[in-house]
């Protein structure tokens, strides 16, 4: 098992993106016809995982890459993409914890965006187990877009890298960019 050596994690320091070797994409459904796992896997140029605690094999994909849960990977998982019902969330962020992940994106709703005290309250606990833990974008969050390494969570987004960084808080807003 590795660990995340939380003692020193800076959260302003963002050169371990550059490093991003391996990827799972938890949640992965049938229901949404694998969409978030497809469109990470037709351009990112590490190992790439799907992780559903119940799928064992997926259309057009290796059954080697899907695995039950995070834990069960072998090896690092230097990024995940999460969307998972927000009443599995803090199960499968402990467990990013535990595994050593650097970066998750949590694309999963109905925390404080939801004006509902419940989901203010979930989100409250997620970011205080998470803290010094994991690097955390979202809840309700589209994610890292780099073309460089092939993470994209759209397969219409250029693959060619350019340029120029941008930061939002809306995707809307990077969407219309």
């Amino acid at each position: 098992m590795t660990t995340l050596d939380t003692s020193n994690l800076n959260v302003k320091d963002l050169s371990f993106i550059n490093d991003i070797k391996s990827m799972a994409v938890i949640g992965t459904s049938k229901k949404r016809n694998f969409f978030f796992l497809r469109n990470h896997a037709e351009n990112f140029k590490g190992k790439l995982y799907a992780v559903n605690p119940v799928l064992k094999e997926i259309p057009g994909f290796d059954k080697n890459i899907i695995y039950p849960s995070l834990k069960d990977i072998p090896g690092e998982v230097d990024f995940v993409f999460i969307a998972v019902p927000p009443s599995k969330i803090l199960e499968v962020m402990d467990d990013c914890a535990e595994k050593g992940v650097k970066l998750a994106t949590v694309f999963t709703a109905e925390f404080s965006d939801s004006g509902k005290d419940e989901g203010l309250e979930l989100e409250k606990e997620l970011l205080r187990r998470t803290k010094n833990k994991v690097r955390m974008l979202g809840p309700n969050g589209l994610g890292l877009y780099y073309p460089k390494l092939g993470i994209a969570w759209r397969s219409h987004f250029p693959a060619k890298s350019g340029n120029i960084s941008f930061i939002a808080q809306s995707g809307g807003i990077c969407n219309l960019i």
